[in-house]
């Protein structure tokens, strides 16, 4: 997987340490702050191990 497509991973990872500077009892849409975090969590995890499959299947270019 190249690197254009690995970078949102990332910038989900800020948002989600951004968030921890809001007090914990605050709620977006009805939702808690601390399951919106974990659910983003969740997603950042799932796509860490699916860029890792993916690298890990494909062929290196390697010409000798």
């Amino acid at each position: 997987m190249t690197d254009w497509l690995t970078w949102p991973i990332f910038i989900t990872q800020l948002v989600i340490a951004s968030l921890l500077f809001f007090p914990r009892n605050k709620t977006f849409f009805g939702i808690a702050l601390k399951k919106i975090m974990i659910g983003l969590l969740l997603l950042v995890a799932i796509a860490i191990v699916v860029s890792l499959y993916h690298d890990s299947t494909d062929v290196l270019p390697l010409y000798f």
